[in-house]
């Protein structure tokens, strides 16, 4: 696999660095870190991943030292997570993220396409379309999909409308659909980087 680092960029600059410190300090227990592309975009308010073979508070606090002396020497911010290599879930998660797509130009012509099929497919059935800004994103997601019923019916026709847009447009669509019952998901939603709307 190729590494390729901007060494005129403060964010990999900063990455570099902590990478450098965890090995220092944690040796073989470090496995390895997953960084995103840059520190704007965030997995759970998070940008670089922490794999390591056994975590304890000692491994945690080497963690934190780490982050904290990166942050004071440079622009960037490295806002971590650190997990064991058997959460596979988080790991794959991230990886997905760090190779999404740089040229995000197209991002809100997507969502007005996606809005559109959307309306189309689902009919009466939709009531919002919530997006977070370009890069953002929460639950491995940055557009929430409300709808009044959803059934198996309504998830395919969604994941068709993605998958369509996600083939015209260089920019990623990632959803989650939800009700209007589930009041938790969408006011966070709309507080994540205070979401655009529209129906």
């Amino acid at each position: 696999m190729a590494l390729i680092l901007d060494l005129r960029s403060d964010w990999w600059r900063a990455v570099t660095r902590f990478a450098e410190l965890l090995y220092d300090s944690l040796a073989d227990n470090l496995v390895f870190i997953i960084a995103l592309p840059d520190d704007l975009l965030t997995f759970y308010d998070s940008n670089v991943l922490v794999v390591v073979d056994r975590l304890d508070r000692d491994v945690s606090l080497k963690v934190a030292d780490a982050a904290l002396r990166v942050n004071e020497q440079y622009k960037s911010t490295i806002s971590y997570i650190v997990t064991t290599r058997e959460d596979g879930e988080t790991i794959e998660k991230f990886r997905r993220l760090a190779y999404l797509p740089e040229d995000w130009s197209d991002y809100d012509e997507a969502i007005g396409k996606f809005r559109e099929i959307l309306t189309d497919l689902l009919n009466g059935n939709l009531v919002e379309v919530l997006h977070l800004p370009r890069k953002q994103f929460l639950y491995d997601s940055n557009v929430l999909v409300v709808v009044d019923r959803l059934d198996r019916d309504v998830s395919l026709k969604v994941a068709d409308a993605a998958l369509r847009v996600n083939e015209q447009y260089k920019s990623t669509i990632s959803y989650i659909v939800t009700t209007r019952e589930d009041g938790e998901t969408i006011e966070k939603f709309r507080k994540t980087g205070k979401a655009d709307e529209g129906g």
